[in-house]
């Protein structure tokens, strides 16, 4: 009977096996990364369910117990934004550690590659729909980043779309305080205590 010899540093037989391992080793991170998020999001308090384009919401969802844990440069912004979003919806959205994460970064873009001020990272499930929110995204050059975080939170609370004007219009004035619409427009998801406006 003939014994198979292995040397040291023999190649794997074809490339196929090759590709297949690498897909396996990807595969493993990608799965890893969404239950990291998805970790995050419940543990953050995002566990309602939104409709990716409008409509009903599928049952009541509530934003107490939110917490956001930004950097340090935005911490005070993030405080301020908190303490305005909190008065006006009665939410009790908190600020500190392992909460839904707050970052400053050097370019934000849009899915179709335009530069913005920031951007709110949502959880989706496979049917498109709006799980929960996994992180903000702050550009170093927004010129007011606690107007920029207004309108970001606006988003992390529940409003995935965009109003025709205001503070939650696509590109927000500058100075753009809480309005009315903004307020309805994240209330309509979420069991608001209260829809005060700052205007």
């Amino acid at each position: 009977m003939k014994k198979a010899i292995v040397r040291a540093g023999t190649p794997f037989r074809s490339r196929a096996a090759v590709w297949l391992a690498v897909a396996a080793i990807l595969l493993g991170a990608v799965a890893r990364s969404h239950s990291r998020a998805v970790s995050m999001a419940k543990a953050s308090g995002a566990r309602r369910v939104l409709p990716a384009h409008g409509g009903e919401r599928p049952w009541h969802a509530s934003c107490f117990g939110m917490k956001f844990s930004p950097v340090v440069a935005l911490r005070a912004a993030t405080e301020r934004a908190a303490a305005r979003w909190s008065a006006a919806t009665g939410c009790e959205l908190a600020v500190g550690e392992g909460g839904i994460p707050v970052s400053l970064v050097d370019e934000v873009l849009t899915p179709a590659g335009e530069h913005a001020n920031g951007a709110t990272d949502l959880l989706r499930d496979a049917a498109g729909q709006v799980v929960g929110c996994i992180g903000l995204r702050i550009g170093r050059s927004a010129a007011d980043p606690e107007r920029t975080l207004l309108h970001e939170f606006g988003h992390a609370l529940g409003a995935t779309l965009h109003a025709k004007g205001g503070l939650m219009a696509r590109a927000p004035l500058a100075g753009a305080s809480l309005d009315q619409a903004a307020v309805d427009l994240v209330c309509q998801r979420l069991d608001c205590a209260r829809r005060r406006s700052e205007s």
